[in-house]
């Protein structure tokens, strides 16, 4: 992600201070090892536990910040307000997970074993989250290198929005993940089938009523919440909420390839989901500012919808599809 990152602000051509860049590289490789650890407490079906240090993550984030518009902190030390607790949190939670489950402790010899899992099966997790992230991680820097500063603090409000009631229909759709891996362990496609059918429409009943209300009432909400008027547009305000639906549209579906280890095929159509949306980004940001670039979003992602689904199918009409590759584990 760092790597794509840099490419792209070369590419769109935008300066940036080198110091508070350089802050946030070194934090993001830092915690890469670090947040293994919300991930390891998932896996011992201690959700909550994660949750409690993400909390603890964003009141220090908050409070530093706040203190830092105190003391009229500079942008080193607002980049730092932000990167900072993300490290400390993490190596709380690891050094926590840690001491109270011994048996995770990793061994003073490396498994050959493992390291396959980590390069296989890890890479091509982590390939999915990466082209998911790069379809609309730096729309941000793209309105700054395009529309300039004003612009960019307008994609920065409306990609906070986005991003929060994608990380809420995520935490809703993440246990379908496990549940499908067992039924499926089981051979029970018939839950499979069902929970299929209900899991989209329920998602996508909330991200529409979601949608609606932030068309309703987007405005005057997000203008108590800045303290401030933004003028967002009502066409601003219409491409949150389809980039939330079609964001919701695909997480279901991805739960089950996910859980059938169907992973290749999702890399593939989210990386030509990233690459076609940045050029059409390009085109869209000329005629329609900021609405273009983020519309383009919810476009390519209602593109992919329908793959998705028809993958996800395809898992549960055939049986022999659905069995994982030697080793898997869900």
């Amino acid at each position: 992600m760092l790597g794509a990152g840099s490419v792209i602000i070369l590419l769109v051509g935008v300066r940036v201070p080198q110091l508070p860049f350089l802050v946030a590289a070194i934090s993001l490789i830092l915690n890469i090892p670090l947040s293994i650890s919300a991930e390891l407490w998932l896996a011992l079906q201690k959700g909550h536990v994660a949750a409690l240090w993400g909390t603890v993550q964003t009141l220090l984030s908050l409070i530093l910040i706040v203190l830092g518009a105190l003391a009229g902190g500079g942008v080193i030390f607002m980049t730092a307000a932000i990167y900072a607790p993300l490290l400390i949190t993490n190596a709380g939670s690891l050094v926590h997970v840690l001491c109270v489950h011994r048996h995770l402790r990793p061994n003073r010899r490396l498994s050959t074993q493992a390291l396959r899992d980590v390069l296989g099966q890890g890479g091509l997790f982590f390939a999915i989250t990466a082209a998911f992230a790069c379809g609309s991680a730096f729309d941000n820097v793209m309105a700054l290198a395009w529309l300039g500063p004003a612009a960019s603090a307008e994609m920065a409000v409306a990609m906070r929005v986005c991003v929060t009631a994608t990380l809420l229909i995520n935490a809703v759709t993440q246990p379908f993940w496990p549940g499908f891996a067992d039924a499926l362990a089981a051979h029970d496609f018939g839950w499979v089938r069902r929970t299929l059918k209900a899991g989209m429409a329920a998602v996508f009943v909330l991200a529409l009523a979601g949608s609606a209300c932030l068309a309703i009432v987007g405005r005057p909400v997000l203008n108590w919440w800045l303290h401030q008027d933004l003028h967002l547009s009502r066409g601003l305000l219409l491409a949150m909420g389809a980039w939330i639906i079609g964001t919701a549209i695909i997480y279901v579906p991805g739960a089950l390839l996910n859980a059938a280890a169907q992973l290749r095929p999702q890399i593939l159509i989210l990386t030509a989901v990233a690459v076609i949306g940045f050029g059409f980004k390009f085109l869209a940001a000329r005629s329609f500012g900021v609405t273009g670039i983020l519309v383009v979003n919810p476009i390519m992602w209602l593109a992919a919808g329908p793959l998705y689904i028809w993958l996800a199918w395809r898992v549960v009409r055939n049986p022999a599809s659905a069995a994982p590759p030697p080793g898997y584990r869900a």
